[in-house]
């Protein structure tokens, strides 16, 4: 499968045009009451699907913000699950 890359708006970190989403785990005895949030996310030109551009903010997961770049798992059907952060957007909301 080939895509193109684009340059995503006011970034210079190259991803691919191909939307998938990242799960990230939650605590579902938490006030929200949900096990996991998903998100969507392109992956970054170059990694072979290990890093995602989240590109939307969450409501419920603390420490991830839009355009934050992470590494995840593929769990099958362009769903992927969270492993960790690369590189912090800049947002004026940083992890607590």
């Amino acid at each position: 499968m080939q895509h193109a890359d684009v340059f995503a708006k006011n970034s210079n970190v190259p991803v691919m045009t191909t939307s998938a989403k990242v799960r990230f785990n939650l605590d579902s005895g938490d006030w929200h009451g949900h096990g996991s949030e998903m998100l969507w996310a392109t992956p970054i030109a170059e990694t072979e699907w290990r890093s995602l551009k989240i590109m939307n903010s969450p409501f419920f997961t603390r420490g991830i913000s839009y355009l934050d770049v992470v590494a995840a798992t593929s769990e099958g059907d362009m769903i992927f699950r969270f492993n960790k952060v690369e590189k912090r957007s800049g947002s004026p909301f940083p992890a607590e």
